[in-house]
């Protein structure tokens, strides 16, 4: 019974999970925000590059150092931004947990007063980043570096386990960043069954863009304007399920974290009558 346990406890997290920011609409607007300022970033040094590789008459050089520095900028820039309004959504899940009720403004603050934090957690996720970039690039011949891809998506592994209760930690902790990462490697392995499944339950939520998407593909060479509909409501759907995940991602860390160190329930679950699926056995 243990794994349908866990496998319950997992689904009935998710669920709560999006409830919670239910409650809090101001939580859909950071990734928008976030995602329009990093697609901002990424036009901008791409008119730059362009303008460079024009005034100098050549083609862009992918191996060259500013290449990487440029790669290394938006990773880092990326980071800072998902670990801020993550950061912002965690303090707001702890705090609907305790039983107040979070502004935006509040929210902002917590993640002001940790922005020294959050910068080191994203330089160090930036370098992370533009390390698997590099290894899981093609060679010189054109060909796949299998080797290169495996060792990448092991260090992205790697990352993911020690940075996934980083943020909680930090906020709840005021821990520094080296110390949160020791932790989170405790905390993961508490309570692996429960995030892993509250990920993969959360993949639910691209399922219908990708559902319209493949029918728009499909039904496109019977009628263009049908197909090309259907393709236009997939990308919609697949934004939107995005702009749930991101904050939904963070209260799920956030109730994990409580219920890796306490042993207990947060309120705002309690509230929402699913309690008895989070009770360890």
């Amino acid at each position: 019974m243990g794994i349908f346990d866990t496998i319950s406890r997992g689904f009935s997290l998710t669920i709560a999970s999006i409830r919670i920011v239910m409650k809090e609409p101001w939580m859909f607007i950071l990734p928008i925000i976030s995602g329009i300022l990093l697609v901002a970033l990424v036009l901008g040094l791409l008119f730059t590059t362009v303008l460079t590789t024009a005034a100098a008459g050549a083609g862009a050089d992918t191996g060259s150092l500013m290449f990487f520095v440029g790669i290394f900028i938006i990773y880092f820039i990326g980071y800072f931004l998902f670990y801020f309004s993550s950061a912002m959504v965690v303090f707001g899940a702890r705090e609907r947990f305790e039983g107040r009720d979070p502004t935006m403004g509040q929210a902002f603050s917590a993640s002001m007063g940790a922005a020294q934090k959050l910068a080191l957690l994203a330089i160090i996720g930036g370098t992370i980043g533009l390390i698997m970039n590099i290894l899981s690039r093609r060679d010189s011949r054109g060909n796949t570096n299998i080797i290169g891809q495996i060792v990448a998506g092991l260090i992205g592994v790697s990352w993911t386990i020690v940075s996934y209760f980083a943020l909680p930690v930090i906020l709840t902790e005021n821990a520094g960043v080296i110390d949160s990462f020791k932790k989170s490697v405790g905390l993961v392995q508490k309570s692996w069954g429960e995030g892993m499944t509250a990920s993969i339950s959360l993949m639910f939520l691209y399922v219908p863009g990708v559902i319209l998407l493949l029918a728009g593909v499909f039904l496109s060479g019977s009628s263009a304007s049908i197909g090309l509909g259907l393709v236009a409501l997939g990308v919609l759907a697949l934004v939107a399920g995005y702009v749930v995940t991101i904050p939904v991602k963070a209260v799920i860390s956030q109730a994990l974290y409580v219920y890796a160190t306490k042993g207990t329930v947060p309120s705002g679950f309690e509230a929402d009558k699913i309690a008895g699926f989070y009770q360890k056995n």
